[in-house]
């Protein structure tokens, strides 16, 4: 009777344990801005409607996200929110202006 109840105290505390351990991981607000701005922009990017000038190597929100990464490498989280947030502010209005530009109809067309 000893036995059955040191192992039943034994096998609730491990439960109790692994419950706590397994609890969902919540992301910050950095890595929340990132990935809904990666998820824009290749929405964006799937339909060809990219904002970026003719000389620059990548469109402005993958350089933004490039200096967000960067800022946040050196530990300068206030950089590097900045530039998360310029990166999904740029990929919203990427989306704004595609939505916008479909109901677009020539002048000539009445």
């Amino acid at each position: 009777m000893k036995n059955l109840l040191v192992i039943s105290a034994v096998a609730a505390t491990l439960s109790i344990t692994a419950c706590a351990n397994n609890a969902p991981v919540k992301m910050s607000a950095y890595d929340t801005t990132v990935s809904e701005a990666t998820k824009l922009h290749d929405s964006a990017k799937s339909h060809h409607h990219v904002f970026k000038q003719k000389k620059m190597k990548q469109p402005y929100v993958e350089h933004h996200l490039a200096l967000a990464k960067a800022a946040k490498a050196k530990n300068d989280d206030s950089t590097a929110m900045f530039h998360a947030k310029e990166a999904l502010k740029i990929a919203k209005a990427e989306l704004m202006q595609y939505e916008e530009g479909k109901t677009i109809k020539p002048g000539w067309i009445k």
